[in-house]
């Protein structure tokens, strides 16, 4: 497994699951030193970003699906689309073909059947959100019409609560691409570096 933003607020949770489910996991960071060393003892590590080509392809090599917990930062303008650009070329060509990236509640699809409460929150999001928020949406079109198996989870919130009820909807109709999953996540326990 290839994982990206590992050592961000939602990809520690996704490599502690991860590795308790003992999976053997390749991680893509700029500094190690964020890694726990009873973590990084697990796993492999690249050191880069993801605008070295060299470095995803490193991160690719022996995986069998990427799964991408990115997180926009100020610094990083078009960090979706440009990784889900690179991405896509390396995985057409020789790479995994299996992709699950989380996004967030205001991007939208065509065929989307949200609440009113969830378009106007979509809305607010678009309106203030900027160009974090139009990276986002652009992710979309760059998966689609691809021949890998793609899944974007669009959680509705993000909490270290503990878990609530999830309300998931899949967002259709859906013929030529996977759905794009909406679903409010907490994580049970709030442990994040967990290990068995």
């Amino acid at each position: 497994m290839a994982l990206l933003g590992s050592t961000g607020r939602t990809g520690k949770h996704a490599l502690a699951a991860a590795l308790d489910h003992g999976h053997d996991v390749t991680v893509l960071v700029r500094d190690p030193a964020k890694l726990p060393a009873p973590v990084a003892a697990r796993i492999r590590v690249i050191v880069g970003d993801t605008s070295d080509t060299d470095a995803l392809r490193s991160l690719l090599a022996s995986a069998d699906v990427v799964i991408s917990a990115l997180g926009s930062t100020g610094d990083q303008q078009h960090l979706h689309t440009r990784t889900a650009g690179t991405l896509v070329q390396i995985m057409t060509t020789n790479g995994p073909k299996r992709f699950v990236g989380i996004s967030c509640s205001h991007v939208n699809r065509l065929g989307d059947q949200k609440r009113l409460r969830h378009k106007m929150t979509s809305a607010l999001a678009r309106a203030f959100g900027g160009d974090a928020a139009a990276d986002r949406s652009g992710e979309v079109p760059i998966w689609s019409f691809r021949k890998l198996n793609w899944t974007l989870v669009r959680p509705q919130s993000l909490s270290d609560a503990e878990s609530v009820k999830s309300n998931e909807t899949v967002s259709g109709p859906l013929q030529r691409s996977p759905p794009v999953i909406e679903r409010q996540v907490s994580v049970p326990g709030n442990r994040p570096w967990a290990l068995p």
